[in-house]
């Protein structure tokens, strides 16, 4: 199976994206709940042209090579509307070579590295955001086509049966969806506000990610049986 060795190509990646001693970090699966690193600043917002599917193979954290389970990974697309909504993590260079041979081998299997335009949600109301560029370029894990675990299929069927029976070293597969739309809910709940037009873009979560809440009631209804 496919098992990556993302040492060189962070260094190239590094080179470029290290600016005033911080790297970004875009997280869009469990990054977004499961945070075992030091960062300075975390940021809510979106990457255009991509779709979250849950098309990546997991034989080492959700699954066994006996019983794959499956988690999200990027999909690319021609359409700018489409967005994938995630965190961007801040991460200074001091803490930069720890965390980041941590993630690498976190994100092993079946993930490969690239740079990913990240746009952060402007929140009028918080000064957080106030200084926030208008777009980051971050560092990103996700599933190249061309490796063994990368598996489409949009049968939410299929994708529900396989998600609600596989277990692996880090829990089960169906508590990795739970805390993935959790994650997408209080997303939304943590950067809702009165201007009413930054809430509809963000009640449209549910909308590009359909898919995902609809999976997660197909695998709630098979805990009755």
């Amino acid at each position: 199976m496919f098992h990556t060795d993302h040492k060189e190509d962070f260094n190239l990646l590094k080179d470029r994206l290290l600016t005033n001693n911080v790297i970004y970090l875009f997280g869009y699966g469990s990054l977004m709940w499961k945070v075992d690193f030091e960062y300075t600043r975390k940021l809510y917002g979106f990457v255009k042209n991509y779709k979250r599917h849950f098309w990546l193979l997991s034989d080492d954290h959700r699954g066994t090579p006996e019983n794959l389970g499956r988690v999200v990974t990027l999909v690319k697309t021609e359409n700018e509307s489409d967005k994938v909504y995630g965190v961007a993590y801040e991460i200074h260079s001091d803490n930069m070579e720890k965390t980041f041979e941590n993630l690498h081998f976190r994100e092993k299997c079946g993930y490969s590295l690239k740079e990913i335009i990240f746009y952060p949600h402007e929140n009028k109301k918080s000064k957080v955001f106030e200084s926030n560029p208008k777009f980051i370029t971050c560092v990103c894990y996700y599933a190249n086509e061309d490796n063994s675990y990368y598996s489409p299929t949009n049968d939410l069927s299929l994708l529900s049966s396989q998600i609600h029976k596989s277990i692996g070293p880090s829990g089960t597969n169906k508590e990795y969806l739970f805390n993935l739309c959790n994650a997408l809910r209080e997303l939304i709940k943590q950067n809702s506000q009165n201007d009413s037009e930054e809430e509809n873009e963000l009640s449209k979560i549910f909308q590009y990610e359909n898919h995902l809440f609809e999976l997660e009631n197909k695998v709630k209804s098979l805990e009755f049986y």
